[in-house]
């Protein structure tokens, strides 16, 4: 429950056991969650599809600056070269 986690979290001394409450809070519900997350990735991927896109992104990007996720991937490769040097 929510009050155990953040207390654990907050008061734990040993790494370890705040690692392992982090985990464990952060990964319930998987067997519940995981197969619908799974279903609605197949169904936004079959309606780009139905719509002519070749994926998900495709479609969402279609009414934004970057219209393409190719350019979206061409801005984060430019982004990175330049920022890479400053964080070395």
């Amino acid at each position: 429950s929510y009050p155990d986690v953040f207390t654990v979290l907050k008061h734990a001394k040993a790494e370890d056991i705040r690692k392992k409450m982090d985990a464990a809070f952060n990964s319930r519900c998987a067997q519940i969650n995981a197969p619908l997350l799974e279903e609605a990735v197949r169904l936004r991927y079959e309606c780009a599809r139905l719509l002519g896109y070749p994926n998900h992104a495709a479609v969402q990007l279609e009414d934004r600056l970057a219209k393409k996720p190719e350019d979206v991937l061409s801005f984060e490769n430019v982004l990175q070269q330049r920022l890479s040097p400053l964080a070395k």
